[in-house]
């Protein structure tokens, strides 16, 4: 698909397609992006009916599919993860959970993959739930399972693009039975989850959470809307971490020079060889600009969100001599703006580092996390939960090349190792820095 996606280039910075019964722009450039999803998003935030993604796996609870009316409200209720006391709070849980990371790899280095999709649900699930994640590998890649499906639905069924064909009598929508089933799978996984976090909070037992706190004050009798807002945050808020870290065990064999780099930054900052050694924290973040411009690429190289979902038109739009009517569906065409810069396929964090800071913003000029006021504000958790691991773990290991691969295929679906990687201490002298630092933190 991101061949695909990519070729679509040749079509100029919109490609317009005639599928459905609307017109779909796909943009391509992160000039047309800023100019009709982040300027016009007035007119460019509502969301297109998808009959399948949207009602039928997602039973229309899914926030990132909703339209304004019913959105407005779960955006509200999402806020104070990221503001006031839950912002600290939310940093606590990245801090221990980066501590657990390093530990985890330290104990068992041959299965990082599986140590980063634990930490990038953890750390989420930690707010939310005010709890430490206590998941089997089972149950977590059963959720994992859940958040590829969804994906997968977007973008890939007739239904979704004539929308027009839902109301049509049940007993002739032939797709119904499949995707109801999907639709269910994924309620029975989401309550197996919900159960726990719920019961805690009724029992007194949760610490500072957003359930506790924020979403069943405000929920009280809506539990099937909490209980799809909390998976859609916990689920969105790690799958996209997992997949970012993966990749950065692929940078680190594939372009060993920037992992050194960084490495360099780190050492200059937290003492690499003598006694001031110290893990990195959030508050090294404006001191270590090669690493925040190291971890914004890593989001362009490959990017984990090909397409974002449609923002639909809410009135006429007249841009660049075209005019566009309303219920125009644009597309942000992720792949395509990220190769929109010279040598695309080479790794240069460089590229971010152009004296005005931005390089710690992940928002700017970068589309992964979508746009205008539709942007997922789950962008503002991932710079520290990024920021925290990848430094971390930059200084307390090394990442060598174990076998054959292909830096194209990261294969984020596989069960089992992705691609060949060997983890190993750094030194034992960072190994004693590990165990010091999760003992403060009373995990060993």
């Amino acid at each position: 698909m991101d061949s695909y996606l990519l070729s679509l280039r040749i079509f100029g910075e919109m490609t317009t397609l005639h599928m459905g019964s609307h017109l779909w722009v796909v943009i391509n450039s992160d000039r047309v992006a800023s100019e009709i999803i982040s300027k016009r998003a007035t007119i460019t935030s509502e969301r297109a009916h998808m009959p399948i993604s949207s009602d039928l796996i997602s039973n229309g609870k899914r926030s990132v599919l909703q339209r304004s009316a019913t959105w407005s409200e779960g955006r509200r209720l999402m806020r104070p993860l990221l503001t006031g006391p839950l912002a600290k709070t939310f940093v606590k849980w990245q801090d221990l959970e980066s501590a657990q990371l390093l530990l985890s790899c330290l104990q068992s280095p041959e299965k990082w993959y599986l140590h980063h999709s634990r930490y990038a649900t953890a750390a989420t699930y930690g707010v939310v739930a005010g709890h430490r994640l206590n998941k089997s590998e089972e149950e977590l890649a059963e959720y994992r399972k859940v958040t590829k499906e969804f994906l997968a639905s977007l973008f890939n069924t007739t239904v979704d693009f004539f929308p027009i064909l839902s109301r049509i009598p049940r007993p002739l929508q032939l797709w119904r039975q499949q995707w109801e089933a999907v639709g269910l799978s994924h309620r029975r996984i989401f309550k197996k989850c919900w159960g726990p976090i719920k019961e805690k909070v009724e029992e007194g037992l949760a610490g500072d959470s957003w359930v506790r706190d924020v979403l069943l004050k405000s929920d009280k009798g809506r539990e099937e809307e909490a209980l799809y807002l909390t998976n859609s945050v916990i689920s969105a808020g790690g799958d996209n971490i997992r997949m970012t870290l993966n990749t950065f065990a692929m940078v680190s064999i594939h372009y060993p020079q920037a992992f050194q780099k960084c490495r360099q930054e780190i050492d200059e900052v937290c003492g690499g060889r003598g006694v001031r050694l110290r893990l990195p924290g959030l508050e090294d973040i404006s001191s270590m600009p090669c690493l925040c411009a190291f971890i914004k690429e890593l989001l362009r190289w490959r990017p984990v969100v090909p397409l974002i979902p449609p923002h639909q038109l809410t009135e006429e739009l007249k841009y660049a001599g075209f005019v566009f009517s309303v219920q125009t569906n644009f597309v942000i065409n992720t792949v395509a703006i990220c190769a929109d810069c010279e040598q695309p396929e080479k790794f240069l964090p460089e590229r971010w580092l152009d004296g005005s800071g931005n390089e710690a913003i992940l928002t700017h000029r970068f589309w992964g996390f979508g746009g205008g006021r539709r942007v997922c504000i789950g962008y503002k958790a991932a710079q520290p939960a990024l920021f925290l691991a990848l430094s971390r773990l930059i200084c307390c290991f090394d990442f060598e090349l174990n076998g054959n691969y292909d830096s194209k295929r990261l294969n984020h679906g596989s069960t089992t190792e992705p691609f060949p990687v060997r983890v190993s201490k750094r030194s034992s002298t960072h190994e004693h820095l590990i165990w010091k630092e999760g003992a403060a933190r009373g995990l060993c």
